[in-house]
């Protein structure tokens, strides 16, 4: 298994409890690869190259990083490249297509000028997926787990005075960490090589 935006290696901890032998990591940012590393797990610095050899994972992971790549059909041709015969990628990306996004239009949180520079819908995520080469796609909408006090804090985007007033009060309250899933607007894709 490689996790391609590994952040702190998260994922990576709950491959290994999940059985993965000796999931490895890919990522970008100094701290995050260095917080990851002290945990004794298998991350490289960088981003995805031609340095893996060919067929060599099972699953390749990309949660919130699609959309920060300039060429993300490229991308996915790289890592159908190290995928074994019959390996799935999977990815978490924001949803352009969905309920928030239309819903919010230009406040949806997931427009981040600069650093989000490709958006996908479902369609448009299936259609890449397919230009890279590979089969047996799916996409759905996906979900969070996310606490109260996480909810709050990010509705503080939109209307800071109250949001604040709300969170300051229920971070007072056992309620703060009370969490449940949450539809924030992306979805999840698979593809098999």
């Amino acid at each position: 298994m490689l996790d391609v935006g590994c952040a702190l290696g998260d994922s990576l901890v709950e491959a290994k409890k999940l059985g993965w032998k000796d999931p490895g990591g890919l990522e970008t940012s100094e701290y995050a690869y260095k917080y990851a590393k002290k945990k004794g797990l298998k991350v490289k610095k960088g981003t995805l190259d031609n340095s893996f050899e060919k067929n060599s994972f099972d699953v390749v992971t990309y949660q919130d990083v699609i959309e920060h790549v300039t060429d993300p059909v490229g991308e996915l041709k790289k890592v159908y490249r190290i995928l074994k015969p019959g390996g799935i990628v999977f990815l978490v990306t924001p949803d352009v297509g969905g309920f928030w996004s239309r819903l919010l239009g230009p406040l949806w949180y997931h427009y981040k000028p600069v650093e989000h520079v490709v958006y996908f819908s479902q369609k448009t995520m299936k259609q890449a997926l397919k230009k890279a080469g590979f089969r047996n796609i799916k996409t759905s909408k996906t979900y969070h787990v996310l606490s109260l006090e996480y909810i709050l804090n990010r509705l503080r985007y939109y209307l800071p005075w109250f949001f604040e007033f709300l969170l300051k009060i229920m971070r007072k309250t056992p309620f703060k960490n009370i969490s449940f899933k949450s539809y924030t607007g992306e979805l999840e894709a698979w593809g098999q090589k």
